[in-house]
């Protein structure tokens, strides 16, 4: 109010027990200050909502995908995918497993950074841990991992309820 500058804003009713909007704050803070993830401006509350404001950010991947005619160019292919191991190193290194990456999640910059890409929406994270060949487990009471996120772009494994084995294996390369 007081900048004048446009923000994106992300509400939650108070009702919602756990928290996902509180949840995503707390890894956006751990992202602080790393390139290619939002700028957290306030969180709160206010009369029956949860508010999160943070950084306004440009057209989506899956926007330009579609304005592109659904077709990009090998040079655009590699560049996103530059960007995007780098992104998903620093997300991982801070010790946070995305759970819902997808086109629609993945935002250009505005302004000066109109070429960086954002990856947002880290309400489906979650806290991983990495000691060796164990994984601190993210499983239902039955062993599995549960899916969350969008089922059109998770894994086989993640459908089956094995994705484990896709995230040590994720983690290895990327070390």
């Amino acid at each position: 109010m007081t900048t004048n500058e446009y923000v994106a804003l992300k509400l939650e009713d108070t009702d919602i027990q756990p928290s996902l909007l509180e949840l995503e704050v707390e890894h956006y803070q751990e992202l602080e200050g790393v390139p290619g993830f939002p700028q957290i401006y306030l969180d709160g509350g206010q009369d029956e909502m949860r508010v999160m404001a943070f950084e306004l950010l440009g057209p989506s991947l899956e926007d330009l995908f579609v304005y592109c005619g659904r077709r990009f160019s090998l040079k655009t292919v590699l560049m996103i995918a530059d960007q995007l191991l780098g992104r998903l190193f620093d997300l991982h290194n801070a010790g946070i497993v995305h759970r819902d990456i997808k086109p629609s999640n993945l935002l250009l910059g505005n302004g000066a950074n109109n070429w960086m890409i954002y990856m947002v929406d880290l309400g489906c994270a979650s806290w991983f841990r990495y000691a060796g060949d164990d994984f601190d487990p993210l499983q239902d009471d039955d062993g599995f991992l549960r899916l969350l996120g969008t089922p059109t772009f998770a894994s086989v494994q993640g459908h089956t309820g094995h994705g484990t084995v896709c995230l040590k294996t994720l983690m290895i390369v990327l070390r």
